[in-house]
């Protein structure tokens, strides 16, 4: 209630600091202190001369790097040329961070600064460098005005030559850190959310009782860690270029794991009812994001995940005009990570890895509360059950079987044993049941049957329960129907010599369905067929058993009352 309220306020506030921080951090390079225009005058050239390294080589001849079409062979030079103004110079404290795919000797200005792999003039000879190196410039090297970075290179072992690519950029040593830092907390964060939600399915029971949104959340949570693993791996400089193909194959199978399980969640979590509905509405933002949007700069990527979060904020919006708990909950998660993607598209996976973080909140927000009520519930079914044992051993009921008994010992004494025994078997069966939870639909139809034949012999009446889609080891809670068909019996005054219940169970859109039927009187005590006592009992028992995934109904329809159970899948 609302202790967890105030968690999920807690959890919401921090998530928007978070998210601001990572918008904050995801800001162009242009507006770090040591950024310029660093992606002018870059070319390249096939062939190995040392003398290419130096800042007064005439590198004019060369081509456009825009202009490399095919993975060069064996070994290349690249050139790029950069200005630092008086203020950047002055910050003495710059980075050389240098992204590529391939192998690299790095040189500034002349001066070999250190290397990315081992250059090789085959694929034998060369040892891939990581995709991200990173050097701290000397002070004395930070002069104001024109640098060259050049490098010698080789990319002899990549495939594709779509894969190849190559930035150099001069940062801030701060702004470096800060980012390394990030990516340190968002793999903490996925890799702890998928621990929290592993520990819930190895020490808790109650997530059996919503199995879907389990499943569900550990996809989503288990497929953004991958996402936020192979993005750190890039940004912390431990993942080399070989390893491109085996990096995006798996960001593109997390990434189609989140874009089947985020909606799923919701979906499930309140759009039950209509499921089938929201499911097939998927098929909308899906093909919203697939073309480009003039103007806004989204890559595909960025588009998917923002319709995704407008779709599943529309579901939990219909689920707020329904009170339902915890949609505002999500609604802010969501909306926060939405707020995060369209802030700084390029920082996507560090937004993911803060939905995964309130993803599993959430999860255990609802396991708590479930479990709560559960255990209110089993109370609450206890003393009910209880009462329901005291009702059939009332000195009314029992005042009643005995002058039965009595009159049968004198007439028929055969009738009066075999009332006996049925009477026994009956509170023997209900004594039994009353500290269980779930039974074999077998036992609870036994039961029923074992009262309307003691009923049948009190009344000289034939009264039999038909059924109809049972296999009877369906499991559910003890002495609901017993408790609809005892007061159907207390309620109605029956004529004729046959009296038929029935009890039919149904599957469709994602539910089971119980029906008991049962016909109506000459005298009706109340509006329902179950009321007062029993109705609490009958609420008790399936919350207690099937938390917040049920419904029961009763009305008169005709001649006949009908009780209806619906359990959700």
């Amino acid at each position: 209630g609302g202790e967890s309220t105030e968690m999920s306020r807690i959890m919401v506030v921090a998530t928007t600091f978070l998210t601001a921080v990572l918008a904050v951090g995801g800001v162009p390079a242009q507006a770090n202190p040591a950024a310029s225009d660093q992606s002018s005058k870059v070319r390249w050239s096939v062939g190995d001369n040392a003398s290419w390294a130096s800042s007064t080589f005439d590198d004019s001849l060369w081509s456009e790097f825009e202009e490399l079409s095919a993975k060069p062979e064996g070994i290349f030079w690249i050139r790029q040329h950069l200005f630092l103004d008086y203020k950047q110079a002055a910050s003495r404290d710059v980075v050389l961070s240098v992204h590529g795919t391939g192998a690299f000797d790095i040189y500034f200005d002349g001066h070999a600064i250190g290397s990315s792999g081992v250059v090789g003039r085959d694929r034998a000879n060369e040892i891939p460098g990581p995709m991200r190196f990173d050097m701290a410039l000397p002070g004395d090297f930070l002069t104001k005005g024109h640098h060259v970075v050049a490098m010698r290179a080789s990319a002899q072992q990549i495939s594709d030559p779509a894969d190849f690519f190559l930035m150099a950029r001069l940062e801030g040593a701060r702004d470096v850190f800060f980012s390394k830092a990030t990516n340190l907390l968002l793999l903490g964060m996925a890799f702890a959310s998928v621990a929290i939600l592993s520990a819930f399915m190895a020490f808790t029971s109650v997530w059996r009782q919503q199995p879907r949104i389990m499943a569900a959340t550990a996809a989503a949570t288990i497929g953004i860690s991958a996402i936020v693993t192979t993005e750190a791996g890039v940004s912390l400089g431990l993942l080399t270029y070989p390893q491109l193909a085996v990096s995006e194959a798996i960001k593109t199978v997390s990434a189609l794991m989140v874009v089947i399980a985020l909606p799923t969640i919701v979906v499930s979590r309140f759009g039950t009812r209509r499921w089938k509905r929201w499911a097939g509405g998927l098929v909308i933002p899906l093909l919203v994001s697939l073309p480009g949007w003039p103007g806004l700069g989204f890559d595909h990527d960025a588009r998917l995940f923002i319709c995704l979060c407008l779709y599943c904020l529309l579901v939990c919006a219909n689920a707020a005009t329904q009170s339902r708990n915890q949609a505002g909950y999500y609604a802010g998660s969501l909306g926060l990570c939405l707020l995060g993607i369209v802030l700084d598209p390029a920082e996507m996976h560090g937004f993911l890895a803060a939905l995964a973080a309130l993803l599993v909140l959430g999860f255990a927000l609802d396991l708590r509360t479930r479990e709560l009520v559960a255990q209110s519930s089993l109370l609450t079914a206890s003393r009910l059950e209880a009462q329901l044992l005291k009702k059939n051993i009332e000195p009314h009921f029992m005042m009643n079987s005995l002058t039965v008994i009595s009159e049968w010992i004198e007439t028929t004494p055969q009738a009066a044993l075999r009332y006996i025994d049925g009477l026994a078997d009956e509170l023997r069966s209900l004594s039994k049941m009353s500290n269980k939870q779930l039974i074999p639909l077998s036992e609870e139809l036994d039961l029923c049957r074992t009262h309307l034949r003691l009923m049948g012999m009190r009344k000289k009446k034939s009264f039999c329960l038909e059924t109809k889609g049972l296999d009877g080891n369906e499991a559910f809670p003890p002495a609901v129907f017993h408790t609809l068909l005892e007061n159907a019996l207390s309620h109605n005054r029956y004529e004729g010599e046959k009296i038929e219940f029935k009890l039919t169970k149904s599957l469709g859109e994602g539910k089971v369905r119980f029906d008991f039927v049962a016909p109506v009187g000459l005298e009706v005590g109340h509006a329902n067929l179950s009321s007062g006592a029993g109705t609490r009992y009958i609420e008790a028992r399936l919350e207690e058993s099937f938390p917040g995934r049920w419904t029961f109904s009763s009305a008169r329809l005709n001649d006949s009352w009908y009780s209806s159970i619906s359990i959700m899948e």
